[in-house]
């Protein structure tokens, strides 16, 4: 049970009193893991920290028989002075721990954190990441019958956050979350219901969906197949016999979501991007070329480019798109584009080589391909290149070579296997070119599930940069 009383909470400020909160009755379900979602500064944090029992109201009361973690993400709350293991030592002492359960929780937050030797060192000497990284660490080494969690899993690097959520789902299944989130990803993945706080109030809406709908009100369109031509085209290709590992399916939910979390964010008139603006559609449009939608990702590299006409990155993908999508004169013009602004870009020098080799001007390919590699010498496309145009030559031994050397760096592409069986073949090694293209076949199949790993990390961080 959580209720809350005529709850009144404000902060002094030079021109007068400001009332985060006022007169506030509420009464939250019980056994409901909880989104809150709001614009900045609207007291999303200040609720935490009041449930949490690390700030006070100035008159009313919270009434909860449940038990609430410190907030996780807020950065205070260490004695500066002491080392990361001591503070921790001190919160085990505090709870009162035996001394053998104290080494083990000691371990398992050092672990989790991932902060190494900082661990030994004094609090005063961490980022304002790594303190968040020990603190909700030393939180998940208790049990607490709610966990008060700020903004924790845009803290650390991508190993951190695979660690945190994790950790999170271990937790669910014994314990409740009361989660702050500009990612309504994370917010879908952990809650049930939604508080919105906005304008001073708290609304509860007991489907979290419902939320973040008043929260969102304009959403994107949204354009659907139609269940004429397409879907009789479909029948017969067996797709819904198709079997998806868990895992995959698991992935593709979380990449749905978060696409669906950073269009509606990007549907609001008054959005802001955190970082830099090409940089975020050149991304945006990186995740849905991996996606396949080619035209959506010509679109956002495009949209890249009105804020940086010169951005090399969109530059290049969008030479390479422009192929897949058989648009020539758009591709020549970008690439001549790509060639001014930067003349010795790998993209540009692979792309003039291959023209050359379609015009059967090999040496000149060669030659492009010489400069490019003196460079970047372990460039793939490059390397793949060069030993195709050897193979063409009759120089199959050192287009072997180039491709077993290729190989060694990039052991995980099925095509520069499939490469490697023709030149076997040529030299007469037929059961290693029959071995080569196994090889290809076999590691191929893990390809989608590394793919949406990737489209998922890039989303999470994008989505987390949309504010408003």
């Amino acid at each position: 049970m959580i209720s809350i009383e005529k709850l009144t909470k404000s902060y002094r400020l030079k021109d007068g009193r400001h009332y985060v909160f006022r007169d506030l009755d509420l009464h939250f379900p019980e056994g409901a893991n909880i989104g809150i979602i709001g614009p900045n500064g609207a007291g999303k944090s200040t609720f935490l920290r009041l449930l949490g029992g690390i700030d006070y109201p100035d008159r009313g009361r919270i009434r909860t028989d449940k038990s609430f973690s410190w907030p996780l993400g807020l950065q205070g709350g260490f004695v500066r002075h002491m080392t990361g293991r001591g503070n921790c030592r001190m919160i085990c002492n505090l709870y009162g721990l035996g001394r053998e359960v104290i080494k083990e929780k000691l371990e398992l937050v050092k672990t989790l954190s991932g902060i190494g030797h900082y661990f030994e060192e004094p609090v005063q000497t961490y980022s304002s990441g790594m303190s968040g990284r020990l603190g909700f660490a030393l939180s998940m080494a208790f049990d607490f019958d709610y966990f008060l969690i700020d903004e924790i899993t845009s803290v650390g690097d991508a190993h951190f956050k695979k660690l945190a959520k994790e950790a999170l789902e271990a937790k669910a299944l014994s314990s409740k979350v009361i989660m702050v989130s500009h990612s309504m990803a994370d917010l879908r993945r952990f809650c049930d219901l939604g508080v919105l706080i906005k304008d001073g109030k708290l609304t509860v809406y007991e489907d979290l969906d419902e939320a973040i709908t008043h929260y969102l009100p304009e959403k994107p369109k949204i354009t659907t197949i139609a269940a004429s031509g397409p879907e009789r085209d479909l029948q017969g290709l067996f797709l819904d016999d198709v079997e998806i590992s868990r895992s995959m399916n698991s992935l593709w939910q979380e990449v749905e979501a978060l696409l669906l979390s950073i269009n509606q964010k990007l549907a609001l008139p008054n959005f802001r991007i955190e970082e830099n603006k090409a940089g975020f559609y050149a991304q945006l449009g990186t995740v849905y070329n991996q996606l396949n939608d080619l035209k959506k990702a010509v679109q956002f590299h495009l949209k890249a480019l009105t804020f940086n006409p010169d951005f090399v990155p969109s530059l290049q993908q969008l030479v390479s798109l422009y192929e897949q999508l058989g648009r020539k004169e758009d591709k020549k013009q970008t690439l001549e584009k790509l060639g001014r602004v930067a003349p010795g870009n790998p993209q540009y020098l692979t792309e003039k080589a291959k023209e050359n080799l379609a015009a059967e001007n090999r040496e000149e390919a060669l030659r492009l391909l010489e400069i490019l590699l003196d460079n970047h010498p372990e460039n793939p496309e490059a390397q793949s290149l060069k030993a195709k145009i050897l193979f063409e030559q009759n120089h199959a031994e050192a287009a072997l070579h180039v491709q077993a050397n290729l190989l060694k760096t990039n052991p995980e592409t099925p095509a520069f296997y499939l490469q490697l069986g023709k030149f076997l073949a040529a030299l007469g090694r037929y059961k290693e070119s029959l071995m080569a293209e196994w090889k290809a076949a076999s590691i191929g199949l893990s390809f989608p599930e590394k793919k949406y790993q990737m489209a998922c990390r890039t989303l999470e961080n994008l989505d987390r940069s949309l504010t408003f």
